[in-house]
């Protein structure tokens, strides 16, 4: 096979003559231009046109036949080769083409079979690729050759200043060192300086030495811990480490200190009261000099001048009485009443006293009221209170005056025995023969210990079921001490009973005794038996 060296020709991309005309007259808007460029070249094999895949080596030289090569080689493998014609995308680097003459030399052969066979002359590179660097560039370079820099269209330089616009050269606002502007600088501030913009402005820190505004309303944050946001606050204020939110909070304080208010109006009257936490709109709005608060609510703990240590929950709890300290209302419109004691506790919405200045008074669920001081109520009067666990009892300071009883359903109550809770009602008989067969014991109880007298249930519950106590689910648990009594009432009937006949009987025999000691006595009245008569 021979590989003939046929001519070609080398053509740069319309794109790179179109950019680079663009970059020699608008040079401070174009970007780098690439310096690829474009070879078309023909291939003949046996004197007829190749057709297949080859591979090419192409290398840039400075002479026809010198050793000197430029750059680096170039190597195209299995370019298709169609009717001896194909076209290549050659990159020897802007640096290759200096002005100086190039000669470039192809290599071909068949894809991936032998060695190169170079095409012999090299091709010289005319002036079409040099439009990667125009010769007329060069004269650029050099300040000694840009003739015409000074005549640009044959327009002098100095005719692009204009002198005569007494605009460009008389004092115009703003003036050097006015305050219309801002200028860049660190250290003093600038005096008097103002800004004002209707866009957005980004900064990474702003430092304020007196307030922010927002919206026409101060943000302050002085130098004592305090912070305070909205119109009408802290007009007056020395206090320390307080923190105010919303129009006219906190207004009156003066010296208070560690104070915490959001919302309209909240705490808006205290003046000296301190550790004071109020959220919600007008929340102990009236409040003076009381500390220690919490009102959390709108109007909660409104009216409260100069209590302490009250927590007022929910809407309006707390909020009508002046007075009152350590009291507790959770719950809308809980603890709100003409007066309030102190000590007490209010647990649900409406829960409240209906009485004045009651002290340890605690009313627990919606709409429990409390009349008396040291009472605790739950719930409704037509609530049911339910204990899971155990309800322990005291003993209290005085006897107890009702009984106290356990019915069916686990319910406690007092002992009720009107015959209205009662039907089929008969006469119990049951008397001594009950209460013979009773067993009295004494016994320890296991939970504490504690050593006591009574009864077995069961045992109880083998002589006389009705006397016994079931538990839900029909075990027994406890002995109907109570209705033992009227077991022993009717053991007391029967043996008055047995008291009055003997009684009669022993009437009879005394009458008895006193015939036969007469009838003896008058035929014998030296006998022993009639001396003592």
């Amino acid at each position: 096979m021979r590989i003939q060296n046929c001519p070609v020709d080398i053509r740069v991309q319309k794109a790179v003559l179109t950019v680079l005309f663009a970059a020699i007259f608008l040079i401070p808007g174009v970007h780098a231009q690439t310096t690829s460029i474009s070879y078309q070249g023909s291939l003949s094999v046996s004197n007829a046109p190749a057709n297949g895949s080859f591979d090419f080596e192409f290398k840039l030289f400075d002479s026809l036949a010198g050793p000197t090569q430029v750059g680096s080689t170039v190597t195209r493998t299995t370019v298709n080769v169609a009717n001896g014609t194909f076209a290549v995308s050659l990159d020897f680097g802007g640096g290759a083409f200096n002005g100086s003459n190039r000669f470039l030399e192809v290599s071909a052969r068949p894809a991936g079979v032998g060695s190169y066979t170079p095409l012999t002359p090299r091709s010289q590179i005319l002036s079409t690729p040099y439009a990667i660097k125009a010769n007329l560039a060069d004269s650029s370079i050099s300040s000694s050759t840009a003739t015409n820099a000074q005549q640009l269209g044959s327009i002098a330089a100095d005719q692009y200043v204009l002198t005569g616009d007494a605009r460009l050269s008389n004092a115009r606002t703003p003036t050097s060192g006015s305050t219309d502007y801002i200028q860049n600088k660190t250290g003093t501030p600038q005096a008097s300086a103002n800004l004002t913009i209707d866009g957005t402005a980004t900064a990474a820190n702003i430092n304020a030495s007196q307030f922010y505004q927002l919206n026409g309303q101060r943000l302050i944050f002085t130098a004592t811990g305090s912070l305070f946001v909205g119109p009408n606050i802290a007009l007056n204020n020395s206090g320390t480490n307080n923190a105010f939110f919303g129009s006219g909070a906190g207004t009156a304080n003066t010296s208070g200190a560690a104070n915490s208010f959001f919302g309209s109006s909240s705490g808006t009257a205290t003046t000296v009261g301190q550790s004071n936490a109020f959220f919600g709109n007008a929340a102990g709005s009236q409040n003076l000099n009381g500390s220690f608060n919490v009102y959390v609510g709108q109007f909660a703990g409104q009216a409260n001048i100069a209590g302490q240590a009250n927590t007022f929950i929910g809407t309006n709890a707390g909020a009508t009485p002046p007075s009152g300290s350590n009291n507790v209302a959770v719950g809308a419109d809980a603890g709100n009443a003409p007066t309030l004691g102190s000590n007490n506790t209010f647990i649900g919405k409406g829960a409240i006293p209906n009485a004045a200045g009651l002290n340890f008074a605690t009313a627990i669920g919606s709409g429990a009221v409390v009349g008396t001081s040291n009472t605790i109520v739950l719930g409704r009067g037509n609530d049911n209170t339910l204990v899971s666990g155990i309800l322990q009892i005291g003993s209290g300071s005085g006897g107890a005056s009702t009984a106290v009883c356990v019915n069916g359903s686990n319910q406690l109550g007092i002992c009720a025995s009107s015959i209205r809770y009662k039907s089929d009602i008969e006469n119990f008989t049951g008397g001594l023969n009950i209460i013979r067969r009773l067993r009295p014991i004494q016994f320890s109880w296991t939970d504490g210990g504690m050593h006591d007298v009574g009864f077995a249930a069961e045992e109880v519950n083998n002589v006389e079921p009705l006397l016994t106590v079931f538990g839900k689910t029909g075990e027994i648990v406890g002995v109907k001490y109570g209705q033992i009594s009227a077991v022993l009432v009717n053991a007391l009937n029967e043996q008055q009973g047995q008291i009055d006949a003997q009684r009669l009987l022993i009437q009879k025999q005394q009458a008895q005794i006193d015939v036969l000691m007469r009838l003896v006595c008058a035929g014998n009245k030296k006998a022993k038996v009639c001396r003592a008569n």
